[in-house]
């Protein structure tokens, strides 16, 4: 998902500054001087830029309707499907199913990462996981448990009714 990698591109160095200045938006960049976690998120390069990252004949990205969830916490020294799955569990952990980050993860048809190591010099340093969704919002199968009228034993599809 190479927006996620552009939004860390954007966030960590300056490879895309002179060519993309600021359009006055904190979240596009550019980002050095930026405390701003999600800095970067709403950069997307030219069509002609694009070429590069993406699989030939692929149309260029834009930005349609998303959202982005930035983590700490995995380790930069382990395989990216352990930094993956510790973020989404520090993340559910702290969220539940109903949370900003966790809910349009399992609600979105595409979804993509970007793990950055912004000190990679330092085997015991912490990796940064941008994470993108986007496309068609699914509805909730289940209801939320903290909702009043929430029967947790009474929710979702029934495999018998299938």
């Amino acid at each position: 998902f190479a927006r996620a990698l552009w939004g860390d591109e954007r966030k960590f160095t300056t490879q895309w500054d002179a060519e993309y200045p600021s359009d006055g938006r904190p979240p596009y960049g550019p980002c050095q001087d930026s405390n701003e976690p999600h800095c970067g998120a709403l950069f997307v390069p030219s069509a002609e830029d694009q070429v590069p990252y993406l699989p030939e004949g692929h149309p260029p990205c834009g930005t349609p309707a998303g959202s982005e969830g930035v983590f700490g916490g995995p380790k930069s020294n382990i395989p990216w499907s352990l930094k993956w799955s510790r973020a989404l569990c520090n993340t559910l952990s702290a969220e539940g199913f109903w949370g900003g980050h966790i809910g349009p993860f399992f609600h979105r048809e595409k979804f993509g990462f970007s793990f950055w190591d912004a000190k990679n010099d330092d085997v015991d340093s912490h990796a940064i996981v941008r994470a993108k969704w986007t496309g068609a919002r699914a509805d909730n199968l289940y209801c939320n448990p903290a909702d009043a009228d929430c029967d947790p034993n009474n929710t979702g599809v029934i495999l018998e009714d299938m």
